[in-house]
């Protein structure tokens, strides 16, 4: 993970002196446990909540397609955090680019469907990565 002062989606507001984090999260697990939460499920959780901080982390560079009309070419700017976003998700990183960098299109004619993906640009993919980690939150 980014340190908490550069990660996306806590920067801002990482320490308020007058809060014991320490505290706080012993608290919250306490909470977990009135609701008869297993380890399991605990775990889970914080996997999950883990996986959306490094997702968080994803960011991605574009360049132009070398072929006409291909669209923009993005990429993961360091791959192993999609990596290990991935899995922290249950998720191939493969799948998990693709889902983040393509939208697929379904158009209908004279009763037939026909499929094809688009490429997202680098501010679009952005978003897709943002709008799944809400998603999931």
């Amino acid at each position: 993970l980014l340190p908490a002062a550069a990660a996306p989606y806590v920067s801002g507001c990482v320490s308020v002196p007058t809060l014991d984090d320490a505290a706080g999260y012993a608290e919250f697990c306490e909470a977990l446990g009135t609701f008869d939460a297993k380890a399991e499920e605990r775990e889970a959780l914080f996997l999950c909540l883990s996986a959306l901080l490094h997702l968080g982390d994803v960011d991605f560079s574009e360049a132009s397609s070398p072929v006409r009309g291909g669209g923009p070419q993005v990429e993961p700017v360091d791959p192993a955090r999609l990596q290990v976003a991935a899995e922290l998700l249950g998720l191939e990183p493969a799948a998990l680019l693709a889902a983040l960098t393509t939208r697929t299109v379904t158009a209908l004619a004279r009763g037939e469907s026909e499929s094809f993906s688009v490429r997202l640009d680098g501010a679009k993919t952005r978003h897709a990565r943002d709008n799944l980690a809400k998603a999931v939150y």
